[in-house]
């Protein structure tokens, strides 16, 4: 016995608010679990930021080839500054990488992301006040 009285669709308030508090609930799940969010952003970023310069290049490829685009291919300048985009990623991205493969005492970097929020904290801190440089920094 099907009843032909349909269910009222839920207003867009109600939507966001759900997926408001599925989001919450993920981020709770993932605090009770003992995982740092800080360092998770931290590494999400590293891995886009290493996927992403040969993604650029697949779509600068995929974008000038006149058999996959037909008449909408990409003008010169475009490809140019694709080609530029992708330079410059990889650059940093190694750069990134060579930077870490560094001794710890050859820079002043931190020796792990645990302590980089602390050191921007200090930096920031000494910046603003320089008298309280001395008690920051032992």
């Amino acid at each position: 016995m099907e009843s032909s009285v349909a269910k009222p669709e839920a207003p867009p308030c109600a939507k966001i608010l759900r997926r408001h508090f599925r989001s919450h609930g993920c981020g709770l799940a993932l605090d009770f679990v003992g995982l740092n969010a800080v360092k998770m952003l931290f590494w999400s970023a590293v891995v886009n930021g290493v996927l992403a310069p040969p993604l650029v290049v697949l779509v600068v490829l995929l974008t000038s080839d006149k058999k996959v685009m037909g008449s909408r291919t990409n003008s010169r300048g475009a490809m140019v500054l694709g080609w530029i985009c992708a330079a410059v990623m990889s650059v940093a991205a190694g750069a990134r990488g060579y930077m870490r493969k560094r001794q710890p005492g050859e820079t002043a970097r931190p020796t792990s992301v645990s302590d980089q929020p602390r050191q921007l904290t200090v930096f920031l801190v000494c910046s603003r006040y320089p008298k309280r440089a001395k008690e920051l920094n032992p």
